[in-house]
């Protein structure tokens, strides 16, 4: 494993552009040289990655695909309602070019540095996200983590 690492770190680094998963299962029979590679592995991804053990990804996903979402628009603005029937940490929306938020309907929502990201820190519930737009494209959001 340990001789496969920059190939390792180039793919997840390929995946990274679409917002693909990469699963590492290790067997812990031999620590020396897989227990390396998994430390070099997480210090070169994790600016960029979310780790989980698998019950957590598959309670994560299950949440995710329970997502609800509809777009409208309500005068000038683009109106994003979800319903979130199971609690959700990290739910990142990526929103079309043009788009700036202008309200959200959870307290702790973050906007990357480009207005492309919006994530949800934690919500359920009816979630309700107001936009911006700088030009009168159709609207359209896409849901990922």
């Amino acid at each position: 494993m340990d001789q496969r690492l920059p190939q390792a770190i180039a793919l997840a680094r390929k995946l990274r552009q679409y917002g693909g998963s990469f699963v590492v299962l290790i067997h812990p029979n031999i620590v020396d040289y897989k227990l390396e590679f998994e430390k070099q592995f997480v210090k070169a991804v994790r600016d960029f990655s979310w780790f989980c053990a698998i019950g957590e990804c598959g309670k994560w996903w299950a949440a995710r695909n329970a997502v609800e979402l509809d777009v409208h628009r309500e005068g000038e603005l683009l109106i994003v309602d979800m319903q979130l029937p199971e609690r959700i940490t990290g739910l990142t929306l990526e929103a079309p070019p043009g788009w700036k938020l202008a309200e959200s309907s959870v307290k702790d929502t973050q906007v990357s540095r480009n207005d492309d990201w919006v994530v949800l820190k934690e919500a359920s519930g009816p979630v309700r996200l107001s936009f911006r737009a700088a030009s009168s494209r159709k609207p359209q959001t896409v849901a990922r983590h």
